[in-house]
């Protein structure tokens, strides 16, 4: 596998340098929740960090398709990442993979006007509340950049910052509405799927979700 070839290609550049003096630890917050992670640097240049985040998070009120949903966040999961230092100081491009379980948004929406769902126009009180999902990748690919002189510094103890994106394939949405006069209506459950559709066609978007931490490190 090329990611496996390039861990050993990376291995093999390792110094003779002591095992403490390669690894160093991280703690992170940012628009992916907090963080740790665990370093290990192969050589001056390249250096691997695995670690767990946990991210769920209240994003901003979104109008979908007429109706106004509130989104929270779920990015918990883990993630291996490769840092090259092509300067051989602070400076860095990462690449990576993220791996979550069921990773991605919730929607609730209440509608505090007539709506238009499927091609036809709803009360409030026939709709009741909308709730659904945003389903993410689980494996989702990492590119960034940043400053980490972990390695770089004489202090124990740096600041660093990172940049970057994360890809999802295109997110699938589901829908489903209660507490409405017409939550188990077929016609109005049909419209609903149509609904569903035009949300997943509006909320694509979500295929990069923006990435940017701050955090401190140790190195023993």
């Amino acid at each position: 596998m090329p990611v496996a070839a390039t861990l050993l290609a990376i291995a093999s550049m390792a110094g003779a340098e002591g095992i403490k003096d390669r690894l160093a630890v991280d703690g992170q917050v940012g628009t992916t929740g907090i963080g740790i992670s665990l370093h290990h640097r192969f050589s001056n240049k390249f250096i691997i960090r695995t670690g767990l985040q946990y991210a769920e998070l209240d994003a901003a009120d979104e109008d979908y398709d007429g109706v106004q949903y509130d989104l929270s966040a779920d990015l918990s999961g883990a993630t291996a990442t490769i840092d090259y230092h092509p300067f051989q100081n602070g400076f860095t491009i990462s690449s990576g993979l993220f791996y979550g379980k069921d990773p991605g948004f919730s929607l609730d929406g209440t509608p505090d006007g007539d709506v238009e769902i499927g091609g036809n126009i709803y009360t409030p009180e026939q709709v009741g509340v909308i709730s659904g999902t945003v389903q993410a990748s689980e494996l989702m690919p990492y590119v960034g950049a940043g400053w980490d002189s972990t390695y770089y510094s004489d202090r124990r103890v740096n600041v660093f910052v990172r940049a970057g994106m994360l890809f999802s394939a295109s997110p699938d949405v589901r829908l489903s509405a209660e507490d409405g006069l017409l939550s188990e209506d077929p016609g109005f459950l049909a419209d609903l799927l149509l609904e569903q559709e035009n949300v997943e066609d509006e909320i694509d978007g979500l295929k990069i979700y923006p990435v940017l931490n701050i955090g401190f490190s140790y190195r023993p």
